[in-house]
């Protein structure tokens, strides 16, 4: 990620991939994950950046303490890092990393665990 870094460049957005599995949900998981990364990466790259996986990204720090860092959405239990990528980013202050090298590799959570599909569904509808 820290290759990605320029003149101008504060925050990097990178992909992070889950490890396969066998099943049908892993299946989903991972799909999910690509299409979404494939979104607001292609997003990024077109100069509009909407969003970030915490899992792989960077910001620097004195763009996260310019901008109060999650104050304002300190609030909201869910998001921190979609919201604070959406307020800090700008067509020329972002650019993407997506060298192999630099993936994050997520083990899924299983059904039932803190953290499984099922519960951060149920996560995010609280946040609605």
């Amino acid at each position: 990620m820290a290759g990605a870094y320029r003149p101008g460049i504060d925050i990097v957005l990178g992909y992070g991939p889950y490890e396969k599995h066998p099943g049908f949900l892993n299946k989903v998981i991972r799909f999910e994950t690509f299409h979404s990364a494939l979104q607001y990466l292609s997003y990024a790259l077109a100069g509009h950046p909407y969003m970030g996986v915490g899992r792989n990204l960077s910001y620097k720090k004195e763009l996260f303490l310019q901008h109060k860092g999650f104050a304002s959405i300190s609030h909201i239990p869910g998001g921190d890092d979609d919201l604070f990528i959406s307020k800090a980013s700008t067509r020329s202050n972002t650019t993407i990393m997506i060298d192999p090298d630099a993936h994050t590799m997520s083990v899924p959570k299983k059904h039932g665990q803190p953290g499984s599909v099922k519960n951060q569904a149920l996560q995010y509808i609280e946040v609605l």
